[in-house]
């Protein structure tokens, strides 16, 4: 389900769309509109991979739901259109575990993923969101939230992770560019 505003976010009308996923036991969806006008829809699945849906009618009615090939292992992930006019992704790239948090760049309105690049390797990378600004992506996401696991200290109370939120700052050649490194940093401490 989700709600569609068509006066800049004054009202809002609900709709019904999402039902498509549940055969792919899914949460937490997002949409971009592709040039043509089209709303693509990703959505997380249990199956190791983003699921994509297309609306030619503003939301009114959705193809069916397919496995787009993108890597995800259930965890929350950001797309979005970024100034120059291509697509962004940010996303866990594993099916399995919440680590390889990675920046994907489609020059082709999201037909394909040509470029991507490692942000953050470790293990308990989840839930990207990013912003634009001056030509630069800056990019946030959790470590060691430690909603997945938790451990048992020797006095036997439950201890939880780091709880560490992160931030990356690249652009979209840094995408493009094999050689480049993306920097990260910790900024609630």
């Amino acid at each position: 389900e989700y709600s569609v505003s068509d006066d800049k976010g004054e009202t809002y009308s609900h709709k019904v769309g999402e039902e498509r996923f549940h055969s792919h036991a899914v949460d937490e969806a997002m949409a971009y509109q592709k040039k043509d006008g089209r709303i693509c829809m990703f959505a997380r699945t249990r199956l190791g991979e983003l699921a994509q849906m297309i609306s030619c009618d503003d939301g009114e009615s959705w193809t069916d739901v397919k496995l787009s090939g993108i890597e995800n292992p259930n965890a929350r992930f950001f797309v979005s259109r970024t100034p120059s006019g291509n697509l962004v992704l940010i996303v866990n790239d594993d099916r399995y575990k919440k680590c390889k948090m990675t920046a994907y760049l489609s020059l082709d309105d999201g037909e394909t993923w040509q470029h991507k690049k490692s942000i953050d390797e470790r293990e308990f990378v989840s839930c990207p969101d990013a912003a634009f600004y001056n030509g630069k992506i800056y990019a946030v996401y959790d470590y060691d939230k430690n909603d997945d696991r938790v451990q048992l200290n020797l006095a036997s109370r439950w201890q939880t992770g780091k709880k560490d939120i992160m931030m990356a700052c690249f652009d979209e050649n840094d995408i493009k560019n094999e050689s480049s490194h993306i920097s990260t940093w910790i900024i609630n401490k």
